[in-house]
């Protein structure tokens, strides 16, 4: 509606300019007139068009209209706490695991800060995790503080009798996760794990290789014998046991025993034995081993520390 009546107002211009100029017959100023009326013409059309484009909100041609950046929000300095790749170790290597006299071994993991903020009282695990069973045996170091872009070595010594027994495990290594207490940038990048191979003894001793002496169909009651059998470590590394020998009657009932202690090599053998009298009259008697049997050595088999013998009386 506006642009009608603005090309009206037009026409009627042109037609006042052209009607003045007529009368005073001037060609040239027939001309200038006309191309006045033209441009005034087009300036009118042009501020008007420009003035509906902002009222509908339309683009105003020849000018760019830039979109609108919102101000980032500052975000707040956090730690980044990792376990560098390839830093778990353990010394000596492989671990040797069995009595506690077998001696220590050191834990250790490089732990870094790859944020921008200080990391404080934080809680790195040692993990030994089989293939079927999580979290074997575990163990715990407090971290007081760590600088943003930092790193430290976070070691723990652990007794032989501490460690799980020979076999393959995952040591793993999980900083900040039991318990969770540091808030970080990157909650997904706080755990790593190295296979390590753990040494460690398993005793065996066989009733078949007990041996009585003189022979036991020629004992009778008041008789001294002796008896030995080969103790075996069928394991991956030395261990250190001891053994009881027992005397026991027909009721189970035990009438006289022996201790001893044996260091025994993987894949060695080692010669007990002890000497025993029987009661006096005729019985039913035997003789028991028992390997590691107080339990200072964790085996990957502990079915096949016990032997025993028996032998009549008449």
């Amino acid at each position: 509606m506006i642009l009608i009546m603005v090309f009206i107002v037009t026409v009627i211009s042109m037609l006042w300019f052209l009607f003045l100029t007529w009368k005073q017959a001037d060609i040239h100023g027939i001309a200038r007139a006309t191309l006045c009326a033209f441009a005034l013409a087009a300036c009118t059309i042009i501020s008007q068009g420009d003035i509906l484009a902002a009222e509908r909100q339309l683009p105003i041609p020849g000018v760019i209209k830039l979109p609108t950046k919102q101000i980032p929000t500052k975000e707040p300095r956090l730690p980044d706490i990792t376990i560098r790749a390839g830093s778990i170790s353990t010394t000596p290597s492989p671990p040797l695991s069995g009595a506690a006299e077998m001696g220590d071994t050191t834990l250790q993991a490089e732990v870094q800060n790859l944020g921008w903020a200080e990391a404080t009282n934080f809680t790195v695990v040692f993990m030994f995790n089989t293939e079927t069973t999580s979290a074997y045996r575990s163990y715990r170091v407090t971290v007081p503080s760590l600088p943003a872009h930092s790193s430290l070595w976070v070691s723990e010594i652990v007794r032989a009798d501490q460690l799980p027994p020979a076999g393959t495990y995952r040591l793993k290594v999980l900083a900040d996760i039991y318990p969770e207490s540091v808030t970080e940038s990157n909650e997904r990048n706080n755990t790593a794990e190295q296979s390590i191979i753990v040494n460690g003894p398993d005793f065996a001793v066989s009733s078949s290789d007990i041996e009585i002496s003189p022979a036991a169909a020629t004992l009778t009651g008041g008789d001294t014998f002796t008896t030995r059998a080969p103790l075996r470590n069928t394991g991956t590394g030395q261990g250190l046991l001891g053994t009881r020998i027992s005397l026991f009657d027909s009721s189970g009932r035990v009438l006289d025993e022996h201790f001893r202690l044996l260091e025994i090599c993987a894949g060695g053998f080692s010669f007990v034995g002890a000497r025993f009298t029987l009661p006096e009259g005729y019985g039913s008697y035997g003789v028991r081993y028992e390997a590691d049997y107080n339990n200072r050595n964790e085996e990957p088999n502990e079915g096949n520390n016990i032997a025993e013998k028996y032998f009549p009386i008449r």
